[in-house]
């Protein structure tokens, strides 16, 4: 069951039902802690920095905390307003934001994608390049509804998405890695695609173990030349790529995605909040 903070409280005159004014980020939840607690407190304050909007970040991980031990397992989304004011676009003086939790199930389907895999269709939507908003996870999330509605009509589980140039950026909610010999890719986002906190942690972790990543533009035959492709977020995690449908029809060993997987849980484990 879904539970907001502020039921009653979400006006309608809200900047973020009318505009998508502001930005969110969505936590796992395990025995009472979150999971890339700091990561995602980090992507807040550096989002709504980049929309202007400010909040009290310490009043925040407390709710954020006391939500987190009260459910105990689950998914939380802390999603952060410009708040009210302004009939157009532009906010008035008085806006003041706000925060809204939300509470949820976490989906069952990830604990089998990452044993299993999944198969990636590729999505016709392009993503429009505005580097102003890249990296951030705002609330206009209007491409990846008409993504979704589209992987609606396929067998696969999720779509790879590019840019208006044809760059591979991401899939449709999830960051992506590939490997080909012995070097793991990533694309940049320094014009489109969302900064995922996991993907932040891979490429850390990546960094301190010497294991050599690049990130840089890369097409969909440079993506279909990979041995072995992964997908990644705050909730699936880490879920290997089996197939990729569409016109880089090809298919990839999910055992080092695995292995990384394995690799990586020591680190993962580091990063959930540490309660007092």
């Amino acid at each position: 069951m879904d539970y907001a903070t502020h039921p009653n409280q979400f006006s309608i005159n809200d900047r973020a039902a009318n505009y998508g004014d502001g930005v969110f980020t969505t936590m796992a939840v395990d025995q009472g802690r979150v999971a890339l607690f700091r990561r995602h407190l980090d992507r807040l304050q550096h989002d709504s920095a980049k929309l202007g909007i400010s909040f009290d970040a310490e009043a925040l991980a407390a709710q954020i905390r006391s939500h987190a031990t009260d459910m105990q397992h689950g998914v939380l989304k802390v999603l952060l307003s410009a708040g009210e004011g302004g009939r157009g676009y532009a906010r008035s003086a008085q806006c003041s934001s706000g925060i809204f939790i939300t509470r949820h199930m976490l989906p069952e389907h990830y604990n089998q994608w990452r044993q299993s895999g999944i198969q990636v269709d590729v999505s016709s939507l392009k993503l429009a390049r505005q580097p102003a908003l890249a990296g951030l996870k705002h609330l206009n999330r209007l491409e990846q509804v008409l993504i979704k509605r589209e992987l609606a009509n396929s067998t696969a589980q999720d779509a790879i998405v590019c840019d208006q140039q044809g760059c591979v950026v991401e899939t449709s909610a999830a960051n992506l890695f590939w490997l080909r010999d012995g070097i793991w890719y990533t694309p940049e986002l320094s014009d489109c695609g969302v900064a995922g906190v996991m993907r932040g942690f891979l490429l850390d972790w990546f960094a301190n173990s010497g294991v050599t990543v690049e990130v840089g533009r890369y097409s969909l035959s440079q993506l279909g030349q990979a041995q072995a492709v992964m997908l990644c977020n705050a909730l699936m995690q880490i879920v290997p790529v089996t197939g990729m449908g569409g016109a880089a029809e090809q298919t990839f060993d999910p055992e080092p995605v695995r292995q990384l997987a394995n690799n990586v849980i020591t680190s993962y484990q580091e990063e959930y909040d540490q309660l007092d």
